[in-house]
C-alpha cells in the first residue's frame, strides 16, 4: 500500500494522517521524512499533566512502560497554552491533542520523527470555531474530533483524502443538543460518543454504515443511565469499550466488550469492580487483548489526580512508574495507550 500524499511539503499531511499504522513507505512521488525524533515504544501512554506549572496549565507527555521512562516530545509544549486530551496514533508515531490559545480550541498532530506539529494539519481541520477531543482511529487513517462551542457536533477526518467524511444525522443536525467525546472503532464504522440529547449526558453509538444512531435494548442498557455516562474509548481493535459514569454516585468504570460471530454480534456488559473506590474513576483506555486499563482517578495517591493502572484478569490496581517521576503531586489526566496486545 503507498501513501498518497496532500501536498507538498511533507509533513502528517502527507504521511502521518495517511497511514499512521505505517504500514507502507510514502510513494516514490514523495520525499521521506528526514526527522531523525524520537519513534520508539512498543507499549505507551499518552497523557495531560501540570507538573511543574500552575494548576490547569497542562502539556502532554509520552510514558514509555518498557524502559519506565518518558519519551521525547520536543517541540510539542509551549509554554501558556494549555494541552488537553492526547491521542496516540496506533504506530506510535503521532500524538493528537486540543491546545487551547487565544480564547480558542484547535486540534493540532506531533509528528515524533519529525518533532513537530503539522501546520498543514492545523489548517485543514481547524476553523473559527473550537475543534477538541481528537481521537485516532484503530486503523490509524482517521480523525474523530469535536467541532463547536455550544452545539458540539461530531466531525470526522480522512487523512489519505485530506477530505471530512460526512456523518449523516449526526454532525448535520440543528437542534440545540451537543454531541462530544468521540472514539471511534478500528475503522470509524462505529463511533461512540456523549450527547445530551435526552438530558443527562449518555453515550451512544453511530453507526456510519447505517447513518444512525444504534438503540438496542443491550446497548442502551449498559450505556444510558439515570447519571451521567462519559468518556468512551474504544480498543484499537473495537472489541472493547470502556467508559465511566456516576450512576452510583461516584464515577465508577465500565466495560462492554462486543463479540462478533458471522451471524450475531453480542455484547457483555461488566463492571471494572477492581478499579472503582469511593473517589471518582474517569477517562479509561485499554488495550487491546482487554487485560490493562489505564485511567484517572482522585483517590488518594500522589497527587489530586493520579494515572492508576488495572490488572484486569488479577483484579490488581497499582501506580505505574512511582519510583521514576511518573505520578507527582500535580495532576495527571486522559491518558491514551498504545498497546495493540
Amino acid at each position: 500500500m503507498t501513501r498518497r500524499p496532500f501536498r507538498p511539503p511533507v509533513s502528517l499531511r502527507a504521511c502521518a494522517l495517511v497511514a499512521s499504522l505505517a504500514l507502507a513507505g510514502c510513494s516514490s512521488k514523495t520525499t521521506a521524512p528526514t526527522g531523525n525524533g524520537d519513534v520508539g515504544g512498543i507499549r505507551l501512554v499518552a497523557f495531560a499533566s501540570d507538573r511543574g506549572q500552575s494548576t490547569g496549565l497542562t502539556s502532554i507527555y509520552l510514558w514509555d512502560y518498557d524502559s519506565l521512562a518518558f519519551r521525547d516530545l520536543s517541540g510539542l509544549n509551549v509554554s501558556l497554552e494549555p494541552r488537553h486530551h492526547p491521542s496516540v496514533s496506533p504506530d506510535g508515531r503521532f500524538v493528537a491533542f486540543d491546545v487551547s490559545r487565544n480564547g480558542q480550541y484547535d486540534v493540532e498532530v506531533y509528528d515524533r520523527k519529525l518533532r513537530q506539529t503539522d501546520p498543514n494539519a492545523s489548517s485543514a481541520i481547524n476553523t473559527g470555531d473550537d475543534e477538541s477531543e481528537p481521537t485516532f482511529t484503530g486503523d490509524g487513517h482517521l480523525l474523530c474530533f469535536t467541532q463547536g462551542r455550544t452545539a458540539r457536533r461530531i466531525r470526522l477526518f480522512d487523512g489519505p483524502t485530506s477530505r471530512f467524511i460526512a456523518l449523516p444525522g449526526l454532525d448535520t443536525v440543528s437542534t440545540a443538543y451537543s454531541d462530544w467525546a468521540p472514539s471511534p472503532n478500528y475503522n470509524g464504522s462505529l463511533i461512540a460518543f456523549v450527547s445530551d440529547r435526552r438530558g443527562n449526558p449518555d453515550i451512544y453509538l453511530y453507526d456510519r454504515n447505517r447513518h444512525a444512531v444504534l438503540d438496542g435494548t443491550n446497548l442502551r442498557n449498559a450505556l444510558v443511565s439515570g447519571g451521567a455516562d462519559v468518556d468512551p474509548r474504544f480498543s484499537t481493535s473495537g472489541r472493547y469499550l470502556t467508559f465511566a459514569s456516576d450512576r452510583g454516585g461516584n464515577y465508577d468504570l465500565f466495560l462492554l466488550e462486543f463479540r462478533v460471530t458471522t451471524s450475531t454480534t453480542d455484547t457483555l456488559f461488566s463492571t471494572l469492580t477492581a478499579a472503582n473506590s469511593g473517589s471518582d474513576e474517569r477517562h479509561p483506555a485499554i488495550n487491546d487483548a482487554g487485560s490493562v486499563v489505564v485511567f484517572q482517578s482522585n483517590r488518594i495517591g500522589q497527587g489530586r489526580w493520579d494515572l492508576w493502572q488495572l490488572n484486569v484478569a488479577g483484579g490488581i490496581v497499582s501506580q505505574p512508574g512511582v519510583a521514576r517521576g511518573f505520578a507527582t503531586p500535580a495532576d495527571e489526566l486522559e491518558p491514551s495507550l498504545k498497546w495493540s496486545f
